[in-house]
């Protein structure tokens, strides 16, 4: 049975939730205005994430590691730092970061650039219409630097 995109948005991260990360801290990871109409879905995206990487450093195993693979995208006309919002999520809750590196996404298959407005013909010759797709993902390696630590959430 088919789903409408929709639906599948709702149940995801950022979906239908009550919760939003504050605007404020949110402002060092997105650069979108409070009246940015990608503002909420971008605030309910991060109060999730950041949920799961509560789960994850209560789940992880003492001295385990938790390796990302995450890329910017632009969301509202802004690029959301998800690497960022990561490392710093997750030191807040007793983790180090180990590394970080940016790769190539090899054997690439979208373009290069794509029409934003994709067949909008009043708005495809829009200067802003063109814009660059992702070519790298960052790859961020954290780390528990405290074996015997035990984490508690509420």
């Amino acid at each position: 049975m088919a789903v409408a995109g929709r639906q599948i948005d709702n149940a995801c991260l950022g979906g239908l939730g009550n919760q939003f990360f504050p605007i404020q801290e949110m402002k060092k990871y997105w650069a979108g205005s409070g009246d940015n109409r990608f503002r909420r879905a971008v605030s309910r995206f991060l109060w999730d994430y950041d949920d799961v990487c509560a789960s994850l450093a209560c789940n992880i195993k003492p001295g385990g590691k938790a390796i990302f693979v995450v890329g910017r995208r632009s969301t509202g006309g802004y690029r959301l730092k998800l690497d960022e919002f990561t490392i710093d999520r997750l030191a807040l809750r007793g983790f180090e970061l180990v590394c970080t590196e940016e790769r190539e996404i090899k054997m690439k298959r979208t373009p290069r650039v794509i029409n934003r407005f994709a067949r909008d013909k009043q708005r495809s010759s829009d200067a802003s219409a063109q814009v660059l797709t992702m070519t790298s993902e960052i790859v961020t390696n954290i780390v528990d630097p405290e074996p015997k630590k035990a984490y508690i959430f509420q």
